[in-house]
């Protein structure tokens, strides 16, 4: 609907190398409101000088539900759609306009779009996470869990999402990698602590764990997610496969490799219409040079078609990847045709690759 009030509500701290691209990107809103925590450079003036309606807080001890809560203070109560967005973060052009033609005013709803968490080379979205960041302005709602932090329906009953295509809506991230996230660790801990049965929180912890390589620990959370929180769950599943994918490297890593297989297996069996668990199994038999069972994962692989909305998807895996890894499976069983041909795809889908390019001249016998 044309008349209807869009906010743009985010929260921030010494990001004034971000200020105008994101002021440029949220010119189509109808109001930004920042809450600033704590900045020692020029985010808060440069912020006001570009029209964004700014407050200072320092919230201590930090969390980003405590934050994001906070920030949604700032909305106008006229407003009729609240988007939740970091200033590392930009819309493609035209994303207002795309909002307000699926939004119903007056109906208790949230959004459902994409989000790109890094891209490539190339500049083109690599990993894809379905976002839920945008939501009606009824007082109905609040972020949860200290990190990760979660959108959260605070009444009864599921209330309606809309689904918008990543064609219509996109928002892009690029982040400073500069910048610390040492604290997150810290913060998952505090999460399992105020919710001992959370699957979502004992999830993110494992995976977190398994970042700083703390494989023992990564371990002992995941198998308590996994085999009581996640257990007799028909939701997440994409959640539950990538927690198995976490337990089966962490297992893995400590020299567990039946239990590493058996998790991989699991995770892939979970899910259906993604590829992810199954190209988790295709790199450990790739690092373990079992090509016959790297072909079976890769072809299974294969018939799975691009589906969004699963929750998180890896666009090479839609790709290069699984080609580039039966191209090398087939090579090792002695079926050099099949090799090719997946050779050929995958140089196909990058070709500037110089080793994906060097794999297709080894097939084809070009190599000097």
């Amino acid at each position: 609907m044309s008349n209807t009030k869009i906010c743009v509500y985010a929260i921030a701290k010494n990001e004034d190398m971000f200020v105008d691209r994101f002021m440029d990107s949220m010119a189509e809103a109808d109001c930004v409101v920042v809450l600033d925590t704590g900045s020692t450079d020029n985010t808060v003036q440069k912020l006001r000088d570009r029209g964004a309606v700014v407050s200072v807080r320092e919230i201590n001890p930090w969390r980003f539900d405590v934050a994001r809560n906070e920030s949604m203070k700032l909305i106008p109560h006229d407003a009729d759609v609240c988007v939740c967005v970091d200033l590392d973060e930009v819309f493609e052009p035209g994303w207002a306009n795309t909002i307000r033609k699926h939004w119903q005013k007056g109906v208790t709803e949230k959004a459902r779009y994409a989000y790109a968490w890094d891209h490539d080379s190339d500049g083109e979205p690599r990993t894809v996470i379905w976002y839920e960041k945008m939501h009606d302005n009824s007082g109905n709602w609040e972020w949860r869990m200290p990190v990760h932090e979660a959108l959260t329906y605070k009444n009864a009953g599921d209330p309606k999402t809309i689904l918008i295509p990543k064609e219509d809506l996109f928002l892009h991230h690029y982040p400073d990698n500069t910048k610390s996230r040492g604290q997150y660790l810290d913060l998952m801990r505090m999460a399992t602590s105020e919710k001992p049965r959370g699957y979502m929180e004992h999830y993110y912890l494992g995976r977190e764990l398994t970042f700083y390589q703390k494989w023992d620990e990564a371990v002992a959370v995941l198998e308590f997610t996994t085999r009581h929180l996640f257990a007799n769950q028909n939701k997440f599943l994409g959640n539950q496969a990538a927690a198995y994918g976490f337990l089966g490297k962490s297992y893995e890593e400590l020299g567990r490799l039946h239990d590493a297989e058996t998790a991989f297996v699991y995770g892939a069996g979970l899910i259906h219409n993604t590829r992810e668990p199954l190209i988790n199994l295709m790199n450990f038999y790739y690092r373990h040079k079992r090509w016959h069972s790297l072909i079976d994962a890769g072809e299974r692989a294969i018939r799975i078609g691009y589906v969004p909305t699963v929750w998180y998807e890896d666009f090479n895996n839609y790709g290069y990847i699984p080609h580039d890894l039966l191209a090398i499976g087939y090579w090792n069983v002695g079926l050099v045709d099949k090799g090719r041909e997946h050779a050929e795809l995958a140089a196909g889908f990058k070709p500037d690759d110089e080793r994906l390019q060097a794999n297709l001249k080894w097939f084809t016998g070009d190599l000097p």
